[in-house]
């Protein structure tokens, strides 16, 4: 995840706290919530271009916000999931480590049994997703794996995997 967005939502975080968790962050989907707010420094930058070049700014008080219904998510199917981030096993061995931090617990072992062949979708097969690079190891991969009984990203377990043991291209097979 960019700085930017990591740090968009820590705001978020702090101000609705007991509405969000941590794992919230890396949604795979969306989250709708209603509130009332102030908005402070509230300003326009209007452009003779057209209308879209105009863009608006503000910044929210955070001791002003009253939230109005609890939060409401939503998960993408996994048949919607762009090819252009999806990882598949590279490594000799019959299962690929997903850790809770580089080098770290290991949060499951995912059988390459259950993963689709490279470049090939199956409804009944797990995914890993890239989500980006760990920025302090780098050669470490932030993934979300969505098991094969997932029909959406509900049940995505996150975490991290070594760059060793995942291809993005398809000429990989295993």
């Amino acid at each position: 995840m960019q700085d930017s967005k990591r740090i968009a939502f820590c705001k978020f975080l702090s101000i609705l706290q007991d509405e969000l968790n941590q794992t919230d962050e890396y949604i795979l989907g969306g989250i709708a919530v209603r509130a009332t707010l102030t908005l402070k420094d509230y300003y326009i930058e209007k452009h003779l271009e057209g209308e879209s070049d105009t863009y608006y700014y503000a910044s929210i008080k955070a001791d002003s916000i009253k939230i109005l219904e609890k939060p409401k998510r939503w998960h993408i199917d996994k048949r919607e999931l762009s090819s252009e981030y999806l990882l598949f096993p590279s490594s000799k061995d019959a299962y690929i480590n997903l850790r809770q931090s580089p080098n770290g617990e290991i949060a499951k072992q995912i059988q390459k049994t259950d993963m689709p062949k490279p470049c090939e979708y199956e409804e009944n097969k797990g995914l890993i997703l890239e989500l980006g690079r760990d920025s302090g190891n780098p050669k470490w991969i932030k993934v979300a794996y969505i098991p094969p009984e997932s029909k959406d990203t509900s049940k995505a377990i996150y975490g991290v995997i070594h760059e060793s043991q995942v291809s993005a291209g398809c000429e990989k097979q295993y």
